[in-house]
């Protein structure tokens, strides 16, 4: 995601352990090292800090939780862990929650790179244009993977929208041993941005015409290589309605199974929380 690329997923505030609710273990503080546009709307954002130790990384397309100040600026204040070492969370306080794609992690040296695909003026699209170095953030540990390749897989349909480049980024450095094709919607051509992975050859990038509907030229991309020969499996992932109307077409039309199919829903569009456990399956309002 800049999720989980990607772009950002729902929107919470967190305090201490008073919060209701779900609690988990606490955020790990890190700090911004380095900032680079990698293209018109996609920032990278490198970060690091001995708290950075005890994160875990699980694997391809793997997503956690970035917290930042609520308002530009301010202090961060993380939540403080209670009696059992776990946060709650709570709307008030003064800290903004997104979903984000971990793009890299390099244990050795300590760095996260986390890629932002900036678009609108959601907080933490403009926290991440306004980044300097020094600039603070929390971030959750991963719990698990976004992506397993199934071994009876004879071939890999990858797609998404540019809030999923990133975690296309991870998957695709895996570097398969079978036929890989990666479809990549975008609405600006100057956003097509090298993938260091050695099957960037199966990478084609698909041009959203304007004024169409999120997803659309995807979908149509999809459709037009969906009916294959043999086993195979499908990584798609994006805007949230465009997802179910390509889920539905591979799983109605093209009869492929559900367990050859793994969805994921980024984002929506006109909501700013949209959760980021949307796996495409159930119809949304």
């Amino acid at each position: 995601m800049t999720g989980p690329t990607g772009a950002a997923l729902g929107a919470q505030a967190v305090r201490g352990g008073r919060g209701g609710g779900r609690r988990r273990p606490p955020p790990l503080r890190a700090r911004v090292e380095r900032t680079a546009r990698l293209s018109p709307h996609l920032i990278r954002v490198t970060v690091a800090g001995p708290e950075l130790a005890g994160f875990n990384y699980p694997g391809p397309a793997s997503h956690f939780k970035i917290l930042i100040p609520s308002v530009a600026g301010a202090p961060l204040t993380l939540p403080t862990p209670g009696e059992d070492g776990l946060v709650g969370y709570d709307p008030d306080a003064p800290v903004t929650m997104r979903t984000y794609t971990a793009r890299a992690f390099r244990p050795e040296s300590g760095e996260l790179d986390v890629e932002f695909f900036v678009h609108g003026d959601g907080p933490a699209a403009q926290w991440a244009i306004a980044a300097r170095p020094g600039d603070e953030l929390g971030v959750s540990s991963p719990r698990r993977s976004g992506f397993a390749l199934d071994p009876a897989a004879r071939w890999l349909l990858l797609a998404g929208d540019s809030s999923a480049i990133p975690a296309l980024g991870t998957i695709l450095e895996t570097d398969p041993a079978i036929e890989v094709t990666c479809l990549v919607e975008l609405e600006d051509g100057q956003d097509a941005v090298p993938f260091a992975a050695r099957r960037s050859e199966a990478i084609e990038w698909v041009i959203r015409p304007e004024g169409s509907a999120p997803g659309a030229a995807l979908r149509e991309a999809i459709a037009g290589r969906a009916r294959r020969l043999g086993a195979g499996s499908f990584w798609v992932a994006g805007e949230a309605a465009a997802i179910r109307q390509i889920r539905a077409d591979l799983l109605d039309t093209a009869d492929y199974s559900r367990e050859a199919l793994v969805t994921r829903g980024y984002w929506r569009g006109g909501h700013s929380n949209h959760p980021d456990h949307d796996d495409g399956a159930e119809p949304i309002d």
